[in-house]
């Protein structure tokens, strides 16, 4: 007999559809063991998707970019989670509006995943941007804050990287990692102050 896999195992192997023939089936305890023969793949059409079929869709693209992180394959992960979250960014893919409130959820965690990629491959520029794009739509993010000030760090910039970590810390004062980055804040601004200073000093 034929067999269609479900879309729950073709998210999970990064696969639109395969078309697979049972070529035996046996019982060995409590399992049920399968012999498969691969008779032909797929590739999705994303454009075709419904909206909750292009939620779930990106929901394991999202779950994907997780399993990547968690090995550190940061580019694979990348892709997965910017997939997503493009795919749910469009309004008119999505048209009831209890779906395209969790599909904003779902873009936005996944939004924010992107930029602790881009942190991890020392992208300092693009997680800002990513970041900066969160911020636009929900500007007391704290974890777009708080990745935001650690690429302005990175970058150089420790001004601005002070100004955010302190927005995270008037939202929750018991962040120590915030608490952490703004002593280091600091202590760079400092230093940058001071090389300004003697840097004039040698102009005049």
């Amino acid at each position: 007999a034929d067999l269609s896999v479900s879309m729950e195992l073709c998210q999970k192997l990064d696969f639109g559809k395969l078309s697979l023939h049972v070529l035996s089936m046996h019982c060995c305890g409590k399992e049920i063991i399968l012999k498969l023969q691969l008779v032909e793949v797929q590739d999705l059409c994303l454009a075709t998707l419904e909206g909750h079929e292009r939620l779930e869709y990106a929901k394991g693209r999202k779950d994907a970019g997780s399993k990547f992180f968690k090995r550190d394959k940061f580019e694979s992960a990348l892709e997965r989670y910017s997939l997503a979250a493009e795919m749910l960014g469009h309004r008119d893919d999505i048209k009831d509006n209890a779906l395209w409130a969790q599909a904003q959820d779902v873009r936005a965690l996944c939004e924010l995943n992107a930029a602790a990629c881009l942190l991890k491959l020392e992208k300092w520029r693009e997680a800002e941007a990513v970041c900066n794009a969160i911020l636009r739509a929900s500007p007391d993010n704290e974890k777009a804050l708080f990745r935001r000030a650690k690429a302005l760090l990175a970058s150089g910039d420790a001004a601005r990287a002070e100004v955010d970590l302190r927005r995270v810390l008037e939202a929750n004062s018991g962040n120590a990692e915030a608490k952490q980055l703004l002593q280091k804040a600091r202590q760079q601004g400092k230093g940058t102050e001071k090389e300004r200073k003697v840097y004039a000093k040698m102009l005049q």
